[in-house]
C-alpha cells in the first residue's frame, strides 16, 4: 500500500475518524501482522487538521482462535 493511501493519510486528508478497521502492516523484519486501527484527527482551535492520534493492536491471535472455533460449529 502506498503511503498516500494508508488509513492515517486518508484521515489527514478527509478529517474522518476510523475505528475498528483491520489492516495488514509490515514489520521492519518483513513479516506481516493484522492489526485493528483507531485513528482520530487532531484539530486546532480553527478546525484545521494538525495531525492524528493512531492506536492499533495486534489481532492475529484473536483471528486464529475465531477461525478455529468457526470450524468446530455446526
Amino acid at each position: 500500500m502506498a503511503r498516500s493511501n494508508t488509513p492515517i493519510a486518508n484521515a489527514l486528508k478527509s478529517g474522518i475518524s476510523l475505528h475498528q478497521q483491520e489492516v495488514i502492516v509490515e514489520r521492519p523484519d518483513g513479516s506481516r501482522v493484522t492489526v485493528c486501527v483507531h485513528i482520530d484527527p487532531i484539530r486546532d482551535g480553527n478546525g484545521k487538521i494538525m495531525g492524528v492520534v493512531n492506536f492499533f493492536y495486534d489481532v492475529n491471535e484473536r483471528n486464529k482462535e475465531e477461525h478455529k472455533l468457526s470450524g468446530l460449529k455446526d
